[in-house]
């Protein structure tokens, strides 16, 4: 009887840690941070524009929409669990070093690991599943890890407790210190694309204004954009363009408060960071 009672409590005690992290990395509603009108800012296109410049990205026309080619320079981050998701790998298809990663603290060292090896990160590119939205209030303030919780938050106040906090990490704290000290480094003009859903648009912000790269997530559910196969033209699409990517809404309460959120860095003559420029892209992202 004593066994089972104190089976219950501990029961009981994981149901309401479990509900507190909840509450600590998530937003109380969707949209928060999202500008309202959709549609692309001159500083956001031009940095974009500079970016490519710089890595010589050239884009073409294919079956009616936008390709690019020699954009293969920079890190592809995939969670560990999701490695079998045609869509995820379609999308880091070609990227220079692709790197598995199972919680807050391996994605900082793939970040490391890329830095040392090359010098600077000139593109970030990280898949996975995120959160889903049945269960969610809103956004989240970061990525989970594949055991759930263990993932990388904007900063301590939201990061989770107890067993969920192992191997987790913040962006202003430990992302912060590992760039200050040179281990982390992105390059002049950088791009940052985070595939999964429901992220918060002030990890967005954060990540930009840390690594002075602009920086895209969807705080929607994701998907890809092309997904028929009625017709030979749907089928290639589907197959091929894995670069459009969707972010739209999941349940009625997420309409018109979902998409893309993106965050451009405005630096100053010493390269630092002194503002943002913020934009809802809407459901549509075309990846570089």
């Amino acid at each position: 009887m004593k066994t089972s009672l104190l089976l219950i409590l501990s029961l009981v005690a994981s149901i309401d840690a479990m509900a507190s992290n909840r509450e600590r990395i998530s937003t109380s509603t969707h949209g928060v941070g999202l500008v309202r009108e959709v549609g692309t800012k001159a500083e956001g296109e031009a940095y974009r524009a500079r970016y490519m410049r710089q890595e010589g990205i050239q884009s073409y026309e294919k079956y009616g929409v936008e390709f690019y080619r020699n954009n293969n320079r920079g890190l592809g981050l995939v969670k560990a669990n999701n490695t079998d998701e045609p869509a995820f790998m379609n999308i880091l298809k070609g990227i220079q070093k692709i790197t598995t990663w199972k919680n807050g603290d391996s994605f900082i060292e793939a970040m490391e690991d890329y830095t040392s090896r090359y010098g600077c990160i000139p593109k970030l590119t990280s898949t996975s599943h995120g959160w889903i939205s049945p269960d969610e209030l809103g956004e989240v303030h970061g990525l989970s890890g594949w055991n759930g919780l263990n993932g990388i938050y904007t900063r301590e106040s939201q990061r989770p407790t107890g067993f969920g906090k192992i191997g987790s990490r913040t962006l202003e704290e430990h992302m912060a210190k590992s760039i200050q000290q040179g281990k982390i480094k992105f390059c002049g003009s950088c791009i940052v694309q985070i595939y999964a859903c429901n992220v918060s648009a002030e990890f967005a912000n954060v990540f930009a204004r840390l690594s002075g790269c602009q920086t895209v997530v969807g705080t929607g559910q994701g998907s890809p954009y092309f997904t028929s196969y009625e017709t030979q033209a749907d089928r290639n699409l589907t197959t091929s363009a894995f670069h459009h990517w969707s972010s739209s809404a999941a349940v009625w309460e997420e309409r018109g408060r979902v998409g893309f959120h993106r965050a451009t860095p405005v630096k100053n003559s010493r390269g630092q960071v002194t503002n943002l420029v913020l934009e809802n892209l809407g459901t549509h992202y075309i990846a570089l």
